[in-house]
């Protein structure tokens, strides 16, 4: 019995040997893929099976398979087989493939269309006329094309052979640009220039970006009539460049071309989803513009970053505010409403670069303990700054020093006999002086109280000296029911609410009377509800509301809103836009008039006003 059992399995393996030399001898590769036993022959390290899928003739014949688009049972079996053995990681086969220029080439060559007229892959210079949808890699094509690029390059002497071809042929960068519609082509690019500590990696990934022209490549296609399925992709793209390690040229480069292409891109007519696309590229340039100004070691570095700052944001505001003009449209989806929607939530977006200001500043600090980061450069700055009385704002790079060093104040006034505000410089004090010493917005300004040139707070103001965030606060009140816009109103009011405390110019000219009254108009003007409800009391629920003043029920005001808070499910968004902004501005400590305290009783928010 045991004899019968062992002859089996190892007649079994007997036969399929000889099957395999067999195929191995007629060159019959599709028997040798359609087998049971050849993932299991590989991982056993047969030599035979190797060696010949180690063939160039072979892998030539398998990257055809790989990248054969068709349906057909026994054809994607095929092809599905060509992939895991790719897959598997077979050094002998990707080295291969690594060595000679022809198959990478061929790689690489899945992202040329086919010309069916002349009965050929197209060439670079054809791909720009071609519609999109004809230059679109199928999607499995796509797929295999990523995996195997991934574990061709998993290794580093593979990947430096691909870089090094990329290096030569320039061409297949444009190859990308033209084909960057799926996940599949984004993600390889990604694998490709994925983050290297070796320095000669980084040189090299940054010559084959640069001398390419990819960056402005990818941009031409927000000018040249490129659809969502690309332009989504560019995004993703600019954002991976730009909060990876790569070399600063890259980041620069993007940064660069942004604002003439803003100017270009952002006009009356453009499609919505390309500005979604645009506005998405420019609000992560803009936070990496101010990181790296934060962080940049000399006045010459942190000045051109700073200069990218006001570029791009003198390009864009404007554009803003055509946009924030434009009349929103109840209850449907017109291009008009998506400006206004995209352009307030690219504003919040912008603002919220405070936030990550603070994470910035730990960053510098960690550099600077770990001698990554030399401050030597700065702290001589503000020492002739000071000592010449300046009245200009510092540069972005004097950022977070009032947290970092708790002796700033005493070095700065010792050396340059400054006088600093005194206000601040005990607020500032009181934080070192806690027993949980945390970044805040306090420490987003120069030493002086300063509004630092190429940073949020720079961005602020001139949104506001513009008359953009007026615009958004019209845009609020006037369309009631618009909860995207209001989430967003609500973000960029309570992050300019914060700086309230540091008596800044700017708060006074968006957190002020004329605001709370437009909100109390926009409030009162809706009327549209279910049936008349008594006007003698507010009833939610069948329940008298407490929390409001009935002394107060005879005012016009009062009257205007009780049918609006009678039935809760009738409430719009402007109002959860209203109570929680009373909540921020309290907690913000905002001086407050009438009619917010009138909307507060409103609301039942009253505790958040102290009343």
């Amino acid at each position: 019995m045991a004899a019968m059992f062992w002859n089996m399995i190892y007649g079994q393996s007997q036969t399929d040997s000889r099957d395999f030399s067999s195929f191995i001898q007629k060159d019959d590769l599709e028997s040798i893929l359609k087998s049971d036993r050849i993932k299991q022959e590989l991982s056993n390290g047969s030599s035979q099976v190797t060696q010949y899928l180690a063939k160039p003739e072979t892998i030539s014949k398998m990257i055809d398979i790989l990248y054969d688009p068709s349906q057909d049972p026994v054809r994607h079996q095929l092809n599905t087989t060509v992939n895991d053995i790719f897959m598997q990681d077979n050094a002998v086969i990707l080295d291969s493939i690594a060595s000679s220029p022809v198959f990478i080439e061929k790689i690489f060559q899945v992202l040329l269309p086919y010309n069916e007229e002349a009965m050929r892959k197209c060439t670079t210079d054809e791909l720009p006329q071609l519609l999109p949808e004809l230059r679109r890699v199928p999607l499995v094509c796509a797929e295999n094309f990523c995996r195997l690029v991934f574990t061709l390059i998993k290794a580093q002497p593979r990947f430096q052979k691909v870089l090094h071809f990329l290096s030569q042929h320039l061409e297949i960068m444009t190859w990308f640009v033209y084909s960057i519609q799926s996940a599949a082509i984004t993600e390889t690019l990604h694998y490709i220039f994925k983050i290297d500590k070796n320095p000669d990696t980084m040189e090299l990934q940054s010559k084959i970006i640069l001398q390419s022209q990819f960056v402005e490549r990818l941009y031409s296609l927000f000018t040249s009539g490129g659809i969502f399925e690309e332009l989504v992709h560019v995004a993703f793209i600019f954002q991976s460049f730009l909060t990876t390690e790569i070399k600063a040229d890259v980041k620069k480069c993007i940064m660069q071309n942004l604002a003439s292409i803003a100017d270009a891109v952002l006009t009356p007519t453009a499609n919505p989803s390309l500005i979604r696309n645009i506005y998405t590229i420019i609000a992560i340039t803009l936070k990496q513009a101010v990181k790296m100004g934060i962080l940049s070691e000399t006045q010459e570095e942190s000045q051109y970053f700073s200069d990218i700052v006001r570029l791009i944001i003198h390009a864009v505001v404007p554009k803003f505010a055509g946009y924030l003009q434009m009349d929103m449209v109840a209850g449907q989806v017109t291009p008009s409403n998506l400006y206004v929607t995209h352009t307030c939530t690219v504003i919040s977006e912008i603002l919220k670069i405070q936030e990550a200001t603070c994470d910035f500043i730990r960053e510098k600090e960690q550099l600077l303990l770990n001698h990554a980061y030399g401050p030597e450069n700065a702290i001589a700055y503000l020492t002739q700054y000071y000592k010449m009385n300046c009245q200009d704002a510092p540069l972005p790079f004097v950022v977070g020093f009032s947290y970092i060093f708790q002796d700033v104040y005493v070095h700065l006034y010792e050396t340059t006999k400054f006088k600093f505000d005194q206000g601040f410089v005990k607020q500032v004090t009181q934080i070192h002086q806690s027993s949980n010493k945390q970044v805040g917005t306090i420490h987003l300004f120069g030493p002086n109280r300063e509004l630092c040139m190429g940073t949020v707070e720079y961005i602020i103001q001139c949104l506001i000296e513009a008359g953009v965030i007026q615009l958004v606060i019209d845009q609020a009140y006037k369309n009631t029911e618009a909860g995207i816009m209001h989430f967003d109103t609500q973000q960029i009011l309570a992050i300019i609410a914060e700086y309230s405390k540091f008596s800044i110019d700017f708060v006074g000219k968006v957190i002020n009377d004329e605001l709370f009254a437009k909100l109390k108009a926009g409030v009162l003007n809706v009327s549209s509800f279910i049936r008349p409800v008594s006007m003698e009391k507010i009833v939610v629920n069948g329940k008298e509301v407490k929390g409001i003043d009935q002394r107060a029920m005879t005012t016009p005001e009062f009257n205007a809103i009780k049918e609006r808070i009678n039935f809760q499910t009738k409430r719009v968004s402007l109002d959860a836009l209203v109570a929680n902004l009373i909540k921020k501005i309290a907690i913000a400590g905002v001086v407050i008039n009438g009619d917010a305290a009138f909307l507060a009783q409103v609301y039942e928010v009253k505790e958040a006003l102290g009343m």
